[in-house]
């Protein structure tokens, strides 16, 4: 006979019709793969078979394992690990939903985990603790009302359904439990940063008796009103909306950081230095959101950087596409129109330019290229850069393209050219990094430049225009550097000569220039 192991919080359901009024109580109206987190002995489990759904399994204890795995066959999805340590997107590539009779010593950092990804959970059913049912369905103004009452409230309707009483489980607890159902209504709230938002909620209930001027000390500045009244009540007297007025009350002045990578952030091997890559992490922690503006792509850029770079949202391909860091996901992207595709794939053919024409987002790695009679190495450099990560050219221009790149050896009023023929696109250049000296003429939609992406972030993340930083070290930098305030604006050493009068000048990329400013304006070490 297997037994609870008390430090795994276990205490088996063995009450049939109380398993089957909580899988009852999954509505799950879309039909979505269903999680069960800890199913023990399989008394759930039993039930949730015998509905129509894509079940999976999550279980810490291998003789539970083995005990579900002879229960109910070997073909059961079933996982053998700690579900707080799990990376649930890497199991769900799309949303699903959770029911369970949580351990009551993890319940509280099952909802935590739960808030992280709450982009893929619309729906939780589980039993649990009735008091830490009662606290997180608890209303403000109670004492019960806490940290996770408000987190939770502000994504998920909270209903409490229906209480269990003690001797229906093995070994019976010592308290009574709950069942309740979070259903979900949002997964962003505009305007506010969760993890700024998290913080304020969490800082003011660590002292939860004192008023919010008192305990909330650490996150504010001379810039936040602390005489606004709402600043004389303790955290249990404010709604969930409440703490989301009072986060922005608090970072309105959030701020934005934003480098090229190639030849600023990055040294001439494309490397970021570890000391850099710390203060990149120092930035998170006082609420800096951190952005890379590069002409490379999203697969380029994957190549040269860790998954885990600290970053919040990339600009790839000099402002056609935008990429959510954190979520993995692009939220924005743009192409040049089939009609317009070919005007200019047939222009650079009759011209005799070295170019190549790349697909639309996501796939723009992938690309068309046309070689001049006489080829320049950079041009064949590329190529063959591409093609030795996998990527075989395609073999004929697409019929939309995300943007072109004409390669010279030296411009010689090539980009004019261009510019005058094409006046309702883009058209910008930039000093190769692989030679350092040939030109890279970029063709990209009208309106579409890094500053573009930049102004995209700005009005999703409500930050005030004063309050953005950028650096660069090229031509295809200045629309960015021109889009900050002059004071804001920074270029690095290695920077070409003729453009460093206008902006601020700091130590080269291969002196970690970037890492020395982040040190200076933002006080930091």
């Amino acid at each position: 006979m297997i037994k609870a192991k008390k430090h795994l919080g276990q205490h088996f359901l063995a009450d049939k019709n109380i398993a089957i009024k909580i899988v009852d109580s999954l509505q799950n109206l879309r039909g979505l793969p269903v999680l069960e987190v800890g199913p023990g002995t399989g008394v759930l489990t039993t039930e949730l078979v015998k509905k129509d759904f894509d079940l999976n399994l999550v279980e810490i204890d291998t003789d539970m394992v083995c005990l579900l795995k002879e229960k109910f066959g070997k073909e059961l999805n079933l996982i053998n690990a700690d579900f707080l340590k799990i990376d649930l997107k890497k199991i769900f590539s799309s949303e699903f939903c959770i029911i369970g009779n949580f351990p009551y010593n993890i319940s509280s950092q099952i909802f935590f985990k739960t808030l992280d990804n709450v982009e893929l959970i619309p729906e939780l059913v589980c039993m649990i603790q009735k008091e830490v049912a009662e606290r997180i369905a608890s209303k403000h103004g109670n004492k019960t009302y806490g940290i996770l009452s408000v987190l939770l409230q502000l994504f998920y309707k909270i209903e409490y359904l229906f209480v269990v009483n003690e001797n229906v489980f093995i070994p019976p607890p010592k308290v009574k439990s709950s069942v309740i159902r979070l259903t979900r209504y949002r997964t962003e709230i505009e305007g506010v940063d969760k993890k700024q938002l998290f913080l304020v909620v969490k800082t003011a209930f660590n002292q939860r008796r004192k008023t919010l001027r008192n305990s909330l000390k650490p996150l504010l500045n001379e810039k936040v009103d602390t005489t606004n009244k709402v600043f004389n009540l303790r955290p249990e007297q404010l709604s969930p909306e409440d703490f989301v007025s009072l986060t922005k009350m608090i970072f309105k002045d959030k701020k934005m950081f934003v480098s090229d990578f190639d030849g600023t952030i990055a040294n001439n091997s494309s490397v970021v230095s570890e000391n850099t890559i710390n203060l990149l992490k120092k930035l998170e922690e006082i609420s800096v959101l951190r952005v890379i503006a590069t002409g490379r792509s999203l697969f380029s850029f994957t190549t040269v950087v860790k998954q885990d770079f600290p970053i919040d949202y990339l600009v790839f391909s000099s402002g056609i596409g935008i990429y959510d860091w954190k979520t993995k996901k692009i939220i924005q992207s743009s192409c040049i129109g089939s009609e317009q595709t070919k005007k200019v794939y047939d222009y650079l053919v009759e011209n005799n330019y070295d170019f190549m024409v790349q697909l639309p987002v996501p796939d723009n790695h992938f690309f068309h290229h046309f070689s001049s009679d006489c080829p320049s190495s950079d041009f064949l450099t590329r190529v063959k850069f591409y093609e030795t990560k996998g990527l075989e050219p395609i073999s004929e221009c697409p019929e939309t393209a995300s943007q072109f790149v004409v390669i010279c050896s030296e411009e010689n009023g090539q980009m004019e050219k261009i510019s005058k023929k094409f006046p309702d696109l883009k058209v910008v250049k930039a000093t190769s990094p692989l030679d350092n000296k040939s030109i890279w003429i970029e063709i990209l939609p009208y309106q579409i430049s890094k500053a573009s992406g930049i102004e995209f972030i700005r009005q999703l993340e409500n930050i005030e225009h004063e309050n953005i930083v950028t650096v660069g070290n090229d031509y295809y930098d200045l629309d960015m550097l021109n889009y900050s305030l002059k004071e804001n604006s920074y270029l690095v050493e290695n920077s070409p000569d003729e453009i460093k009068d206008n902006f601020n000048i700091i130590a080269s990329n291969e002196n970690e220039g970037v890492a020395k400013l982040l040190q200076r304006i933002y006080s930091i070490n």
